[in-house]
């Protein structure tokens, strides 16, 4: 357990508001589980978010990243408490008492976690990252196909899912067709999920996609170049802003949709000496997590626009 907040740091607040999203409520008790889907892109923001709520120097025994590990799911889930100060505001202070779990059938697990929080009346809250589409999404939702609704499990689906199928379907050689056509199917069983999570009267999941970030080619190594490029990408990413466009033009999509414009981000604020490339010509360093994470928070309420500027 470890209490919050830390000194320099605005992570009890974080959470406060994390947990005051009353959306997912049962039996006088609320949830809240933010899911990141997608390839190590999104596994940065991931981190950064956990060590933002949890404060930089915890969990002290983080899993690493190794050659075994590299796709495998990862999951921080707390349970949120609070106690009575012995001085000062008599609100208390909210201590948190984290797990930390490294495996797949992540749905499963976090849907457990937070099941267990109907019969003690516990606030708690789920981050986890799982690597790219493996699973469909109707498996952290709860809900299936037309013949299969959950509503148990609906209950207990995540405020947000965050998306970024971009940069690894360019890695392993997908055709655009091809790609379009998942992205097309993507976005259909999203709309199906929350049109479905509306007619049971529950605020439908936000669903965020980061589009494509930039490619910076003088960094990447010779071999790899030919196959992930700037080129490559910025077609790719117009393609998928087609069909964001088309989907945000449907009826009620304002209430599940949100598009992060990863590829303006990492140009533009590249460009001003904002965000730094790692040296893989890919990945981005300096404020690139931090900045998406406030966004990606953006986004999850409900009533934010479902993006910034015009495409």
């Amino acid at each position: 357990a470890c209490p919050l907040p830390r000194k320099n740091s605005n992570s009890s607040n974080i959470i406060r508001s994390l947990l005051d999203y009353k959306d997912r409520c049962t039996g006088g008790s609320c949830t809240v589980w933010i899911a990141f889907i997608g390839d190590s892109q999104l596994r940065g923001p991931f981190d950064h978010m956990v060590r933002v709520l949890l404060g930089h120097d915890w969990p002290s025994h983080k899993p690493a990243y190794d050659n075994a590990t590299y796709h495998t799911d990862r999951r921080v889930c707390c349970i949120a408490k609070q106690f009575k100060r012995r001085r000062g505001p008599a609100d208390g202070v909210n201590t948190l008492n984290c797990t930390v779990t490294l495996a797949f059938d992540t749905p499963a697990y976090a849907r457990m976690y937070l099941r267990e929080s109907i019969d003690k009346h516990s606030r708690r809250f789920c981050l986890t990252w799982q690597w790219s589409l493996r699973e469909t999404l109707a498996n952290y939702t709860g809900i299936g196909d037309s013949s299969q609704i959950r509503p148990h499990d609906a209950v207990l689906a995540p405020q947000m899912i965050v998306v970024n199928p971009g940069l690894h379907p360019i890695s392993v050689g997908q055709g655009e067709a091809d790609y379009v056509k998942d992205i097309k199917l993507l976005l259909s069983q999203m709309r199906f999920i929350a049109t479905t999570q509306i007619g049971m009267d529950l605020e439908p999941t936000r669903f965020v996609f980061h589009d494509i970030t930039a490619v910076i080619d003088a960094h990447v190594t010779r071999f790899k170049v030919l196959i992930v490029n700037q080129t490559i990408a910025l077609r790719f990413n117009a393609a998928l802003t087609d069909c964001l466009r088309a989907a945000l033009s449907t009826n009620a999509s304002e209430q599940w949709l949100r598009v992060l414009p990863a590829q303006r981000l990492t140009s533009s604020s590249r460009r001003h000496n904002q965000i730094y490339p790692q040296g893989d010509g890919i990945h981005y360093v300096g404020a690139y997590n931090n900045i998406v994470n406030q966004l990606d928070l953006y986004f999850m309420n409900s009533t934010a626009a479902s993006r910034f500027c015009r495409a």
